[in-house]
């Protein structure tokens, strides 16, 4: 529905406009950031939003120390196997696209491990990329199976042969069984290939149960968290790069830090921050406004997730039938009424249930205003 007929079919009032800004404002970023963008050129001449969650094109310019990043997986790969270690949303997927970015030779990447069939086919595609050779290929190569993970030994011998350069890159490698890293270490004994992996650090005890693989290792990437300086850094580069004004002082950049410092958290809590900046048209950003944007939705966003299963379906239920009475509500969740009215008084203590009214001598219930928006994201 277009503004002007909404506002037309709600017999707005003038001092009432505010309210339905915000909801169109709220509504333009379900669908994309394009009235954010709109909004930060006004306020900050921003050309672009450099801090979507997931930039289309990564570019090295705009992560921490991926220049120094790149040398020390370079210095790796001329010896061995290089594995990228660090916890989630620390930067290990970035840092495989930025390097497949950067990399002038041919690539196969993974964003989970593969199969060896999947290994074979991406292999094959890259390294043979027109299908007339594959088939000249398969008809001198093969032992008469054509498919599947037997001609994984006849590709390694036509790399081995026409020396063919290959970069093999495997995101959340901590997954990764024995037969994988087995096939994974007779491919980077081929001097053109090379292999980089990233994952939690959990896979540097995983590797343990496999030497072949372990052996071949020569360098260990370690991600960390950003400190204050980086973030400093990593918020202001952003910035630079669309040609903005930077409004996040020092103070504000504090409060974010100890908010969370892995890179992906962080540029999340700062999308935060500019969209309830923009929903709520604040220009100036605070520490107050980052910890109005980020505290609550921290705490309130996954809430349901930290309910019992009753619980969560019993917040459902109120969520779908606004002004339910106990008695109702214990029908729907298959509960006693005692037990239904033990569980309210719990959600009301937690401020996520709140009363609504009465219909006769019921009582009936609503959720908290502020976790409606929360649930509409995660229900409807």
């Amino acid at each position: 529905m277009e503004y002007k007929n909404f506002k037309k079919k709600l017999k707005v009032k003038p001092e009432d406009l505010s309210v339905h800004r915000a909801i169109e404002r709220s509504k333009d970023i379900r669908m994309g950031d394009k009235g954010i963008i709109t909004w930060l050129r006004e306020n900050y001449n921003f050309q672009a939003n450099p801090f979507r969650i997931k930039p289309v094109l990564p570019d090295a310019a705009l992560y921490v120390d991926a220049k120094e990043r790149f040398t020390q997986i370079g210095r790796g790969m001329s010896n061995g196997i290089v594995v990228i270690i660090g916890s989630i949303g620390s930067g290990k997927s970035a840092t495989l696209e930025l390097l497949e970015k950067e990399l002038s030779r041919p690539v196969v990447s993974f964003g989970r491990p593969p199969t060896l069939d999947e290994l074979y086919i991406s292999v094959r595609n890259i390294v043979i990329p027109r299908k007339e050779e594959q088939k000249k290929f398969l008809g001198i190569f093969s032992s008469g199976k054509n498919h599947g993970i037997e001609n994984l030994f006849e590709l390694r011998n036509f790399i081995m042969r026409e020396k063919k350069d290959l970069m093999i890159l495997i995101d959340n490698a901590h997954r990764m069984e024995q037969e994988l890293t087995e096939e994974l270490a007779l491919f980077y004994d081929i001097p053109t290939v090379h292999i980089v992996v990233a994952g939690t650090p959990g896979i540097l005890t995983k590797l343990e149960k496999y030497p072949s693989f372990r052996d071949r290792v020569s360098e260990i990437v370690k991600l960390e968290e950003l400190g204050f300086e980086e973030i400093k850094k990593l918020v202001s580069s952003r910035i630079s790069s669309v040609q903005g004004e930077n409004p996040f002082s020092d103070e504000v950049i504090k409060v974010l830090h100890s908010m969370g410092s892995a890179p992906r958290h962080l540029i999340t809590n700062v999308y935060k921050v500019l969209n309830f900046a923009y929903v709520n048209d604040r220009r100036e950003i605070t520490p107050g406004l980052v910890k109005e944007a980020i505290s609550e939705k921290v705490k309130f966003e996954s809430f349901t997730d930290n309910l019992s299963q009753k619980k969560r379906e019993m917040v459902l239920t109120i969520y779908g039938e606004p002004n339910i009475t106990a008695t109702e509500l214990s029908k729907k969740i298959n509960s006693t009424k005692h037990s239904t009215l033990n569980m309210i008084n719990e959600l009301m203590n937690e401020k996520i249930v709140e009363e609504s009214g009465k219909r006769g001598r019921a009582r009936t219930f609503k959720i908290v205003d502020k976790y409606i928006r929360v649930l509409s994201e995660v229900v409807d």
